[in-house]
């Protein structure tokens, strides 16, 4: 059931109360974008492709590598090798942003930083496969996040 409530001069709040699922609430300038949203949301429960987006929403990059560090990194083999990268990651910018904003073109732009002018051939693999080790972590937070 959606219910939308005005707060304030021009603020709307949706609010979406479902059995099985979690509450959703939103608040939206335009009226029309508080009920195409919670129309967008109710399809979704209705069909089963309804994911709860409040985690990941709510959880920077870094956390997330921070998270992965501490559940799955340190049982592998591998572990000092991929702590240094992920301690890499999270001195950059990107790991400050919310997994939900992040985009592909925020990964190609890292990747284009790291890579820089010079496009040596041990430079472009070093920086592969930590983008294939970002890339790993990052689909592992948000299926975790969204299950």
């Amino acid at each position: 059931m959606v219910s939308i409530s005005k707060r304030g001069d021009y603020q709307f709040q949706a609010i979406i109360r479902r059995k099985g699922y979690p509450s959703q609430t939103k608040t939206f300038e335009p009226r029309r974008e508080a009920e195409r949203w919670a129309r967008e949301i109710e399809t979704h429960m209705d069909t089963g492709y309804y994911r709860d987006r409040r985690e990941i929403e709510n959880t920077t990059l870094s956390q997330g590598l921070q998270k992965y560090l501490e559940l799955i990194s340190s049982k592998k083999r591998g572990f000092v090798a991929e702590r240094n990268r992920i301690r890499q990651f999270q001195r950059h910018s990107l790991a400050n942003r919310a997994l939900a904003d992040l985009q592909a073109r925020d990964f190609v732009a890292y990747r284009d930083e790291r890579l820089g002018a010079s496009r040596r051939k041990r430079c472009s693999a070093r920086t592969g496969i930590a983008i294939a080790f970002l890339h790993h972590c990052y689909q592992r937070m948000v299926h975790a996040a969204c299950a």
